[in-house]
C-alpha cells in the first residue's frame, strides 16, 4: 500500500479504523499473533496520530471506537454513557507505538497500553 493514500484514506471523516486481527480465545490454540492483533491501532495512535499528526488523538479514538459502533449497529457501546458496556483501554498516548515485526510474529509491541476493561471488568492490568 502507497503511504500517501493510507493517510489520504484516514484524513476522510466517515472512515473508521480497526483491525482484522481476531478476538483472544484461551480455548483455541491456533491464533493470530499479537503483532496482528494490536499493532494496527499501536501504528495508528503512535506513527499517524502522534508523530505525523495525520489525526488528532480524539479523531483518531472517534474512528476506532463510537464510528465502528455505530456503523455496526452496537448502540450500547463506544461510548462512555451510563447503561453502556464499559469497553476501556487506558493508555498513554505520549509512547504508545508499534513495534511488533511479522517476522517474529509472536512478538509483543512495546505500549504503553496499561489496562483493558471489556464489559466493565479488568482483562489486562500491567500495573499488577
Amino acid at each position: 500500500m502507497n503511504e500517501d493514500d493510507v493517510k489520504a484514506v484516514m484524513r476522510v471523516p466517515w472512515v473508521s479504523i480497526g483491525s482484522d486481527g481476531s478476538a483472544l480465545n484461551l480455548e483455541i490454540s491456533r491464533q493470530a499473533a499479537p503483532a496482528q492483533l494490536s499493532a494496527p491501532i499501536r501504528r495508528v495512535l503512535g506513527k499517524y496520530t502522534r508523530e505525523e499528526k495525520v489525526l488528532t488523538l480524539e479523531d483518531a479514538r472517534r474512528k476506532m471506537t463510537s464510528m465502528p459502533a455505530q456503523v455496526l449497529g452496537l448502540k450500547d457501546r463506544g461510548l462512555l454513557r451510563e447503561g453502556y458496556w464499559g469497553d476501556v483501554v487506558v493508555f498513554d498516548p505520549d509512547t504508545v507505538a508499534d513495534t511488533a515485526d511479522l517476522r517474529q510474529s509472536e512478538a509483543v509491541s512495546e505500549s504503553a497500553f496499561r489496562m483493558c476493561l471489556v464489559n466493565g471488568s479488568v482483562v489486562i492490568d500491567s500495573n499488577t
